[in-house]
């Protein structure tokens, strides 16, 4: 049982970064195809409708994958921190890493492309952001429990 239970912690942080990975790198190549459009057509100053309705529906893609992650990270925090409470630490390291590879990655495809780094990279600002309201949650609800715990002790010992 506890092999199984293993098995499964594995097999589901490894769904959680692939899916992850996809949908950050997904979020990339809209941006990329958004900046190419753009520099392709010559948009400037004036923009036909059909060319606002393509650069709306990638913006709507792009809100549409933000909002996913922004749910992923929010249900896999909820996931560890109730289920995995040992494995907080673990997890925040897997995704701050998976977060500076991104960043590498996508300086270097900024290099190429004439997409901005900044558009590259916003897609996780909102999701950490969220992983650090977490952290300091955890935090603060352990100081609140050993707080509560020194007071539990002392009282118990007049």
């Amino acid at each position: 049982m506890r092999n199984l239970m293993l098995h499964v912690r594995k097999f589901s942080s490894f769904l959680y970064f692939l899916t992850f990975n996809v949908l950050i790198y997904s979020y990339s190549y809209l941006e990329i195809m958004k900046n190419k459009y753009v520099v392709t057509n010559d948009i400037s100053d004036s923009i036909r409708k059909e060319q606002y309705d393509f650069l709306l529906n990638i913006e709507n893609y792009k809100l549409s994958i933000e909002y996913m992650i922004t749910i992923l990270i929010i249900f896999s925090l909820v996931v560890v921190l109730i289920y995995y409470r040992n494995n907080f630490g673990g997890f925040l390291g897997l995704q701050y890493a998976f977060v500076i590879l991104f960043i590498i990655i996508n300086f270097i495809v900024s290099s190429y492309s004439r997409a901005s780094i900044g558009n590259l990279t916003q897609v996780i600002i909102l999701p950490h952001m969220v992983t650090i309201i977490a952290i300091l949650l955890r935090f603060i609800l352990r100081m609140l429990g050993k707080i509560k715990g020194s007071a539990h002790k002392k009282f118990q010992g007049v």
